[in-house]
């Protein structure tokens, strides 16, 4: 199982084209990175790539920006990407920025003619949002079931506010899964649309969310893609990061 980080703590507007957060995210022990912010907040999609070769992160999918936008940035860094795998000298194995699936573009409601510009060729991960169009286990596995090519991104989280049956429901769609996000929430707010969003301020394997059961569960079934870590609300994303890492190596060996 690898760990990587979702960027939604760091804000809307980075101002540095996101180096010393991606730094940090390097620095705290992750592997790959699922980018929150609109693609221009990254300057070019050059510069990006330049931080990610550099850090040795590779990018799990985007969330910011529109669909299309989203498919426009990941179809430059791809360019970027074979231009440098025919540049460099070495065993291809060694390009880890991009795979199979990989960088996904995140999507929480369903546009079927955005969708048949986004093409073929991009993975397309559905994420249950609350409150969002697409929000429950149901609505979810229904559109898995009509479209076999796309992916599932499931939320701890936003699952458990809208009361899956969590394990169930990552066992039924296993094979589905691109990645898992892992995001605790305390109930104490409540379930409203005016203040659910302040469980999220919760410390990481500290809320409601059955955080452990879910790892162990993707262990006990041999899961071998991405969990990504998400913290919505910290006052130091920073340290945020460092701590969801440890927390993550103490009580899991992950």
């Amino acid at each position: 199982m690898k760990v990587g980080f979702q960027t939604i703590s760091w804000g809307r507007r980075l101002g540095d084209g996101g180096e010393q957060m991606l730094r940090v995210i390097k620095e705290a022990g992750y592997k790959g990175v699922e980018l929150m912010q609109h693609p221009k907040e990254f300057g070019s999609a050059e510069q990006l790539y330049s931080h990610l070769k550099r850090f040795n992160l590779k990018l799990l999918g985007l969330t910011g920006g529109s669909i299309l936008e989203r498919a426009d940035f990941i179809g430059e860094l791809i360019e970027i990407e074979t231009k440098y795998l025919v540049r460099e000298d070495g065993p291809m194995t060694k390009i880890i920025r991009f795979g199979p699936h990989y960088p996904y573009i995140y999507i929480d409601t369903w546009d079927e003619r955005q969708v048949l510009l986004v093409g073929p060729d991009l993975t397309l991960a559905l994420h249950p949002h609350m409150f969002k169009p697409i929000q429950t286990a149901q609505e979810a596995e229904w559109l898995l079931r009509q479209y076999p090519s796309l992916r599932f991104l499931p939320d701890t989280a936003h699952l458990t506010i809208a009361g899956a049956n969590l394990m169930e429901l990552l066992e039924n769609n296993l094979p589905r899964i691109i990645a898992v996000h892992l995001k605790d929430w305390a109930s104490e707010f409540g379930r409203s649309y005016q203040f659910y969003s302040r469980g999220f301020g919760v410390r990481f394997g500290h809320g409601d969310v059955r955080l452990a059961d879910t790892i162990e569960f993707l262990k006990s079934h041999k899961y071998n893609k991405w969990v990504v870590v998400e913290q919505d609300v910290a006052d130091d994303p920073a340290e945020a990061a460092h701590l969801c890492r440890n927390w993550l190596r103490a009580n899991h060996g992950l």
